[in-house]
């Protein structure tokens, strides 16, 4: 490395080291001004002193000599006398003395005469004049030595250089312990301080005692200590939450993978039985049923729930049969309670036959918690109690008590939990992934109403769902349309299993269907229909088709001047599909799967509300 490298290297070290050599520099640099200045001044005094001394001598000298000089005989011994005692007096180191006349004959001397410039020697010249005439008579020469005066002076300043040195190197030092004391072991406090703050320790605040700059300073590393401490805390805390999401995650997409799979496999293998001659054909049936409807259980609670979590579930209230819903909920668990051993009851005590609330939700809560009293029920029976309080405004309140085995109550604020279960072993006796109740309670809130459990361990559970509801009049309905011959539906779905399926639904509960491929071919149909003086009485028709989608295919049949139902059959599921479809012009609308009992309710329901066509 170069000088300068080093030189750079060293410069760019500590702070008190490049404090120290800073007050050096202003030290020195201070004492040598001053020692120049002083240095000059005295000089200065020196030679002011020294012009002083040796205009004196000969001044004084010169005003002796009028008298002796003026006189025809000179006495010179007088005059030698006058300047040698006049050297004695004064005590001036003088080389020489000349007293001349002004012709400059030379008539008294004392000392030695250079021959030649001699730099250690001043020489001081007056002139000797006799008053009151003023006239010159001669001249008074003196030199003075001044060698001396100025070794005097260079050894003054010597010790004077030595005093001021050392006085700066004190002050220097006192100096550099002061700054060190007040800012350089500060500073390397804060350094520490820093240091340690960045290498993760957090915990420890900075004590500090002083209001000054550092004191400040210190205060805000502090500040920004506790923030990034907190924010750390904050971050941990949140990595746990992550750790445990991804946990909840991982057992999450074990148990769905289970509760797909199983019934995926169960209904790909009584499909197989089925082609075999001699396959039970009843009991294959039903396995399908009870798998397909357990396995769209499971995909209908996971929809349900990501509506919910997005916020984009549709709540539609509507006039419902509220024992009709009851009981439909009740008979489609009925087969498997008694394949358990068990009985479900239902004690309605007497209420308005029809109450304003969504009914589709209403069921999926329903189910959802009889799902699970039957699921962990071994033996008993599942007791069904349902009620209106105060039927203005009215708030419908259901319990469902099972005999299952409780749950203890440490557990039971996490059945709350999304994707969380009672017991996630692989020696788990019950299946389910965790969100039946969570999308029970969330779609009872989401109607107003509130969702309660009690149990206790070996005595069984209770869920108790209350429900804000208002009484409904008797709906106004046109002629029995199930009674009219010859009722037309339009079904439209580009899938061929999925037209074949709802055709044969339709036949099955005596309308007469018609199907189309896509939303050209429908409009062409329900135009021709229209003209003819038949127009179909309802059109079931889906959303997404090749050619002309189902949106586009309703806002052509109300601009062609249709009147009649258009309900909506589609797989699109989000609130937002079910906006976009009313406004196309829709009446109503339902997402695949859908049932048969479904399916034809609600074409009925739209049948009666309808105009008869003629």
């Amino acid at each position: 490395m170069t000088a300068g490298g080093k030189l750079r290297r060293w410069w760019r070290g500590r702070l008190s080291t490049r404090l120290t050599a800073v007050v050096l520099g202003l030290m020195a640099t201070s004492t040598l001004v001053f020692t120049v200045e002083r240095r000059h001044a005295e000089r200065s005094q020196l030679e002011e002193q020294i012009q002083d001394v040796g205009t004196t001598l000969a001044t004084t000298l010169a005003l002796a000599c009028p008298d002796v000089i003026a006189v025809e005989d000179v006495d010179y011994a007088l005059l030698e006398t006058y300047a040698t005692e006049l050297v004695r007096q004064r005590g001036v180191d003088v080389a020489f003395v000349v007293i001349a006349k002004a012709n400059g004959k030379t008539l008294a001397t004392h000392g030695t005469i250079p021959s030649g410039d001699d730099p250690g020697i001043r020489v001081f010249e007056t002139p000797i004049v006799l008053r009151p005439s003023e006239r010159q008579l001669g001249y008074c020469r003196v030199g003075v030595r001044v060698d001396r005066w100025h070794e005097h002076l260079a050894a003054r300043w010597q010790r004077l250089a030595t005093e001021l040195l050392g006085g700066s190197l004190a002050v220097a030092l006192l100096l550099f312990v002061l700054l060190r004391r007040m800012v350089g072991e500060p500073l390397q406090r804060l350094d520490a301080d820093a240091r340690r703050i960045g290498a993760g320790d957090l915990t420890r605040p900075i004590q500090w005692s002083s209001d000054d700059e550092l004191g400040r300073l210190a205060a805000t590393l502090d500040r920004m200590r506790s923030n990034l401490d907190r924010s750390h805390c904050e971050l941990a805390d949140q990595n746990s939450r992550l750790q445990e999401l991804d946990q909840m995650k991982n057992q999450f997409l074990a148990n769905i993978s289970h509760e797909m799979r199983t019934p995926l496999a169960a209904i790909l293998g009584n499909l197989e039985l089925l082609t075999t001659p001699d396959a039970d054909r009843g009991e294959s049936l039903l396995a399908l049923r009870r798998n397909t409807d357990a396995l769209l259980c499971t995909v209908n609670q996971i929809l349900d729930m990501s509506k919910l979590q997005g916020g984009q579930l549709h709540i539609e209230r509507r006039p419902i049969r509220i024992r009709e819903t009851l009981e439909t909920v009740i008979a489609g668990l009925q087969p498997v309670a008694i394949d358990k051993g068990l009985e479900i009851r239902l004690h309605a005590l007497p209420m308005p036959d029809w109450l304003v609330t969504d009914g589709l939700r209403l069921r999926q809560i329903l189910r959802a918690v009889l799902e699970n009293a039957v699921k962990f029920s071994e033996h008993g029976t599942i007791e069904v109690m349902a009620v209106i309080i105060d039927p203005a405004p009215g708030r419908l309140t259901v319990s469902i008590a099972d005999h299952g085995p409780g749950i203890p109550r440490e557990q039971q604020t996490e059945l709350f939990t999304a994707f969380t279960t009672g017991d996630g072993s692989l020696t788990r006796r019950h299946g389910g992934v965790g969100l039946g109740l969570v999308t029970a309670r969330a779609l009872t809130r989401a109607l107003g109403g509130e969702l309660t459990l009690t149990s206790v361990p070996g005595s069984g559970t209770t869920v108790r769902i209350e429900l804000p509801v208002t009484v409904a009049p008797q709906p106004e309905t046109h002629a029995d349309v199930d009674e009219r011959a010859g009722n037309t539906v339009l079904v439209v779905d580009d899938a061929p299993d999925i037209r074949r399926l709802v055709q044969a639904i339709l036949n099955k509960a005596g309308f007469s269907t018609c199907v189309a491929e896509n939303g050209v071919a429908a409009c062409m149909l329900e135009e021709r229909q229209r003209q003819a003086g038949r127009p179909f009485d309802i059109v079931v028709m889906d959303i997404q088709m090749p050619v002309m989608d189902g949106c586009q295919a309703a806002r052509r049949m109300r601009e062609q001047g249709r009147n009649q139902p258009i309900l909506a059959l589609t797989a699109h599921a989000t609130a937002d599909d079910r906006t976009r479809c009313l406004a196309a012009g829709f009446d109503d609308y339902a997402t695949k799967p859908i049932g048969r009992d479904q399916l034809v309710a609600l074409v009925r329901q739209h049948l009666r509300t309808a105009a008869p066509v003629n």
